[in-house]
């Protein structure tokens, strides 16, 4: 969002710019956050983080989806149990468990990867334009990962001239 996104205060965009922001917060604070429970299993962290989200959004959603006049197919129920199992629950698994052995920096990082990916994979199957600056940002956000994922070098406690340290 830039200097021009000011221009919609007075409509409902400066709601759904709040709304990326506060995505974004949330989305950088939840793995320092997940970290305080690293020493616990990552599916019990899993299951505690997911029923505390069902036990929020379950009024809302009974207010405003109504559930109860609902006559879903076969095929969106068997859709709804996928998504529930292999892209949410699966997934926090694996996430808890990336927190526990990367870290929430190490976790992080990753996701940035997925922009060069979608770049790539619009291109390949979309038809989508490759610019240089695509390449140029995919190659900063690489940078980037590596620069906060890689370790710095061991202190060997000697100084610059080899000489050792008198600490």
């Amino acid at each position: 969002m830039g200097g021009d996104a000011l221009s919609g205060i007075g409509t409902t965009a400066p709601l759904a710019q709040a709304a990326v922001l506060c995505a974004s917060l949330c989305y950088a604070v939840a793995p320092i956050w997940g970290q305080r429970f690293s020493g616990l299993p990552a599916i019990v962290t899993a299951a505690g983080a997911m029923s505390c989200a069902a036990v929020l959004m379950l009024p809302a959603a009974a207010v405003l989806e109504q559930p109860w006049t609902l006559a879903p197919t076969a095929q969106a129920i068997a859709a709804v149990i996928a998504l529930a199992v292999i892209c949410t629950a699966f997934a926090m698994v694996i996430y808890f468990r990336l927190i526990h052995t990367l870290g929430p920096l190490g976790t992080t990082s990753g996701s940035y990867l997925r922009a060069g990916f979608a770049v790539a994979l619009g291109t390949a199957w979309l038809g989508e334009r490759f610019s240089w600056s695509s390449l140029a940002g995919m190659a900063l956000i690489l940078a980037g990962v590596v620069a906060v994922t890689v370790p710095a070098p061991a202190r060997t406690g000697k100084t610059a001239t080899g000489a050792p340290s008198r600490n």
